[in-house]
């Protein structure tokens, strides 16, 4: 789970991970947050394999850290902003990897204002992989900010990969969380 500025969101999605019986480990990568998103995660202690940077080095770098330090076969990549997310959610993500019916998943969630898919749903950050896929990726990978989805995208575009839908999770858009200007900026 990377996490930048997600203290009100986080602590909800790492609940429902911790819970979960398919959990191998839980790490969770802080991005330079300047919220109280640090407090909220060492509270978790020793249950969740911490990473915290002092700056914003971007989603792909903090990804591509989590890949290089995870020591599982298959990579779940959550966002910290997600809602209403359940172990069945979980569970549809990973059943199609483990099942070799597709070597990527992507979550189909919504946005939490409009009750409905977003317009790109290949940029999802809910999905899954096997690891080993982008282990040759990750210095590419490191240099990526937003552009870390398509990026996995364009690594799997041989590859079976399938859309789950998951109806109950929504992730928070950029305009609840931000001023007009800056929502605008990071959507751009």
């Amino acid at each position: 789970i990377p996490v930048y500025n997600e203290a009100n969101r986080v602590a909800n999605v790492i609940d429902v991970v911790q819970t979960w019986n398919e959990k191998k480990e839980l790490m969770v990568i802080n991005d330079g947050s300047t919220d109280q998103t640090l407090t909220v995660l060492k509270k978790f202690g020793r249950s969740i394999r911490l990473v915290s940077y002092r700056e914003n080095r971007g989603k792909g770098y903090a990804v591509a850290r989590g890949i290089e330090r995870c020591k599982g076969s298959i990579v779940l990549l959550l966002d910290a902003d997600v809602v209403e997310l359940t172990h069945k959610d979980l569970d549809l993500l990973v059943a199609p990897l483990k099942k070799k019916q597709a070597e990527m998943t992507l979550g189909l969630v919504r946005f939490w204002r409009l009750k409905m898919f977003g317009p790109l749903k290949e940029v999802t950050g809910e999905r899954a992989f096997f690891r080993q896929a982008v282990m040759s990726h990750l210095r590419e990978m490191k240099k990526r900010g937003y552009g870390l989805e398509l990026l996995l995208n364009s690594i799997h575009r041989r590859k079976r990969v399938l859309n789950v839908d998951l109806p109950t999770v929504y992730i928070v858009d950029k305009f609840a969380k931000q001023s007009l200007l800056q929502a605008l900026a990071s959507y751009w």
